[in-house]
């Protein structure tokens, strides 16, 4: 059944009233929503507080300004996710589940689930790697892995699993990002987590294949993004522990790692 949207705001919608997106008109309607409803008022409230929290620690977490052109970049995935969400809020609205989410997080190494947003510590080593890797060119296979409060065994069998599925390893992370935890449907600045992107052995010449591991943090369902420009990215469970989110295609490491870091910057553009 439909929403009622004189009365209903989705998740998504309010993400982007707070961040000051929507038409005239919705912004219209939903203004009248909180102040007419106050559950919805005070959800709204609780997500303007969070965003200024992430907003804040994103901005205490950048060492080095973005380069312009990943600026650039970073603004065009921006308004690119933003055009998903509305298709997908759309699907949902008529009925179809949407198998759609950003190009960053979400499967899990402890059980996972995708999402959207990851972030990082360590701008200073993307700022210090990326112009090689676009002056390279380079395709590479690469794997994400997410290490979450893991104990030996646990990392042991995420190792084997990696193994199994993607070859061998290439030598040692091209990029750590350290400190950052799943929190809802973002990456929020924590001391717990680990995020190394690793170089894997190609199976086909030119292929890209990129694998996210992340944390199961609740029992949203897996959705998947297809990006504009031909990444598909696809999802399968490997174990009770993990899920696989992998991707084929060969757009240059630069753009990849646009998409991965995304979200690190997205509170401070």
């Amino acid at each position: 059944m439909p929403h009622d949207f004189t009365t209903y705001i989705s998740d998504e919608e309010l993400w982007e009233y707070i961040d000051g997106g929507l038409g005239q008109q919705r912004r219209l309607q939903i203004a009248k929503i909180l102040a007419e409803d106050a559950t919805e008022a005070l959800r709204a409230e609780a997500m303007r507080l969070e965003n200024e929290r992430l907003r804040s620690a994103a901005q205490a977490t950048v060492v080095e300004p973005v380069p312009d052109q990943m600026a650039s970049i970073l603004h065009e995935k921006r308004d690119q996710i933003r055009k998903q969400r509305q298709s997908q809020s759309a699907a949902r609205r008529g009925g179809f589940t949407a198998a759609i989410v950003i190009c960053a997080f979400a499967a899990g190494v402890v059980g996972g689930w995708l999402s959207s947003e990851l972030g990082t510590s360590e701008n200073e080593d993307l700022n210090r790697i990326l112009p090689s890797i676009a002056a390279a060119n380079s395709y590479y296979t690469v794997h994400t892995e997410l290490a979450y409060n893991l104990n030996p065994m646990q990392q042991t069998q995420i190792a084997e699993m990696a193994k199994k599925m993607f070859g061998r390893r290439l030598g040692p992370p091209i990029l750590d990002l350290k400190g950052f935890e799943f929190t809802g449907a973002r990456f929020v600045p924590a001391s717990k987590t680990q995020l190394s992107i690793y170089r894997y052995e190609s199976a086909a010449d030119g292929a890209l294949t990129v694998t996210f591991w992340a944390v199961k943090e609740d029992t949203e369902p897996v959705r998947l993004y297809r990006a504009e420009d031909g990444l598909q990215l696809h999802v399968r469970a490997i174990s009770d522990l993990a899920f696989a989110v992998s991707g084929s295609g060969s757009p240059t490491l630069l753009d990849q790692m646009a998409e991965l870091i995304y979200a690190q910057t997205r509170d401070a553009l």
